[in-house]
């Protein structure tokens, strides 16, 4: 059994095992999709007005809750709302998907057990993850709140992806095993720059939340041959806009039809906050891990006991029977002692006739991302209308973790006469990064004693491979060899900017400040490693090779778009201003 995890724990599962004592073959497919479309949205030509005399916000920063149907599991548990008018729209999966060959009590999921025996154990874990969030306020919509007016939006993403293969064959031991990953999010929070908002306070985020881990990993042991392949690979594109523009066509990526692209406003455009936030936000950690270790090894085992004759004759008498018995039961103990001081001193019980004996064992992760945080302000007119030293914030944040790591180990070990042991491993892991963080004014009037345009990067990209070879008993040549690589490349971007606009601040109050930055700080690690070692006994110490190999590449340039870094201010106005950063 496997002791209530796959029905209490997992969210899909398939496993294959085999026992057969000559032929044992398993194989396990898992595949798993999930398709999320997410929508909160005010429609054109709506109208919202926030009825009272102040702000419902209070010091807990509830305005109310709202009790969810009990069908909807997970979902919490009351739902509390945290602004006087809200426009919210969440996103949220959550799973363990596991599909492989091994046993729960065993670990190894396919056997065979004949010297001539064959183990192949092969298994694919597929996981496709695609999912749009969106809201917003679209053209020609009115929406005038007293406190707090939030248009959101959240993706949360917590995967577990797991492909165990293992296998174990008195003669040819073969594993094999894929785990793939695909995540495709789109996170989208916006007001429409043909709208006509007012509020003392307005907020447009965007965010993505991701934690996913895809684990591959092949365990094979055979008397003779074994041979293990194991490969992760992880495709992630993330995209998580807010921003105040043109935004007919974010209802078409959940599928309906964009509401407001042919509309004539009725209303006149503008947004009046005292304080306005378009925040974009990308958190969260991916890992991709694969390992291989095989063994081969077809030294007898010290631990099973020798075969005797039994030396009463079949139609021997009484007498005869009884005298055998203590015969045998002396040759019994003489044999299970001469075992047991075998075990201690690990000695061999007996050469073997040639043969090779060959273990080689290879793993690959490849993690290709592409992560886009872009928040900004377009075609539109912001200020505050009651007047007062208002703030515009437009920021962009990405802190995203990105390890990639691959691993392989192999074991060769012979027994005296064998004529070959060769120990065999190869890692390689892959690390793409092409993320795109940005913040941005362009087209637009702003009125504010404070505007600050900001984009920030950070986290970490770590790259890692490393290789094992090791070969071991006796032989009369010997080989090892180990080799590892790792390539990570990175062309991110952090682009800050404002751009054919015009900022300045109210005339009755203080002179502005204007704050433009752009700051990357991902710290980015690669390595790769490779071992071989070999401890055999050869009659002629050059016939024991040995070989190891390790190489990285790293490439770190600009992305396709423009500058690695950029903060700039071009084609604009600035008036009633105290200082530019």
């Amino acid at each position: 059994g496997s002791f209530g995890v796959v029905s209490n724990i997992l969210t899909s599962y398939a496993n294959a095992t085999a026992d057969s004592a000559s032929l044992g073959i398993s194989g396990a497919v898992n595949y798993f999709e999930v398709s999320t479309d997410t929508t909160a949205w005010v429609g054109s030509g709506a109208t919202l007005t926030q009825t009272g005399s102040s702000s419902c916000v209070s010091a807990s920063g509830t305005c109310w809750s709202t009790t969810l149907p009990v069908s909807l599991a997970g979902a919490p548990q009351p739902y509390a709302w945290t602004s006087d008018i809200q426009v919210a729209a969440t996103t949220t999966n959550s799973s363990i998907n596991v599909g492989g060959n091994f046993s729960w009590l065993k670990l190894f999921g396919t056997n065979s057990t004949s010297t001539e025996g064959t183990a192949i154990g092969g298994s694919a874990n597929v996981n496709i993850f695609h999912s749009n969030t969106v809201a917003g306020i679209g053209a020609g919509a009115k929406v005038t709140a007293i406190g707090k007016l939030a248009v959101t939006a959240n993706t949360s993403d917590l995967i577990y992806a797991v492909a165990p293969t293992s296998g174990k064959g008195s003669g040819l031991g073969l594993n094999g095993m894929a785990s793939i990953l695909e995540i495709d999010n789109t996170t989208s929070a916006s007001i429409s720059s043909l709208a006509q908002i007012s509020a003392a306070f307005v907020a447009v985020n965007a965010e993505q939340d991701i934690s996913s881990f895809n684990v591959a990993g092949g365990v094979g042991s055979a008397a003779a041959t074994g041979v293990g392949m194991v490969a992760a690979l992880v495709s992630t594109s993330l995209n998580t806009r807010a921003f105040v523009g043109d935004n007919s066509t974010e209802l078409s990526a959940t599928g309906a039809t964009a509401n407001d692209s042919n509309l004539t406003p009725t209303v006149i455009a503008g947004l009046s906050a005292f304080d306005l936030a378009v925040t974009a936000l990308t958190v969260g950690r991916m890992t991709t891990v694969s390992v291989a270790a095989q063994s081969a090894n077809n030294i007898p085992d010290p631990a099973e006991t020798p075969e005797f004759l039994k030396t009463a004759p079949p139609n021997a008498d009484f007498l005869t029977k009884a005298a055998s018995f203590f015969v045998d039961a002396g040759i019994a103990l003489l044999l299970n002692t001469t075992v047991a001081i075998n075990n201690l001193t690990d000695k061999v019980s007996g050469p073997v006739n040639g043969g090779n004996v060959i273990a080689g064992a290879g793993s690959a992760s490849v993690d290709l991302t592409s992560v886009a945080t872009a928040a900004w302000i377009a075609g539109a007119s912001v200020g505050y209308t009651p007047g007062g030293n208002n703030h515009v914030t437009v920021q962009a944040l990405n802190n995203t973790i990105i390890d990639t790591a691959s691993g392989a180990a192999a074991l060769s070990k012979g027994a005296p006469g064998t004529d070959y042991t060769v120990a065999i491993a190869g890692a390689v892991a892959v690390t793409t990064s092409n993320n795109m963080t940005t913040a941005k004014i362009w087209q637009s009037t702003i009125s504010a004693y404070q505007t600050t345009v900001q984009a920030l990067a950070g986290g970490e990209s770590t790259t890692l491979g490393l290789a094992v070879a090791v070969a071991a008993g006796s032989a009369n040549s010997s080989i090892q060899a180990a080799a590892s690589v790792s390539v990570a490349q990175v062309t991110d971007g952090v682009q800050a900017n404002i751009d054919s606009s015009t900022i300045t601040s109210n005339a009755s109050y203080s002179s502005g400040n204007i704050g433009i930055f752009a700051d990357q700080q991902t710290k980015i690690g690669i390595g790769a490693g490779s071992l071989y070692a070999g401890f055999v006994s050869v009659p002629d110490p050059s016939k024991s090779v040995g070989v190891g190999v390790s190489m990285t590449y790293a490439f770190i340039g600009d992305p396709s778009n423009g500058a690695a870094v950029s903060a700039v201010l071009s084609n604009s106005k600035v008036d009633q201003t105290n200082s530019l950063t």
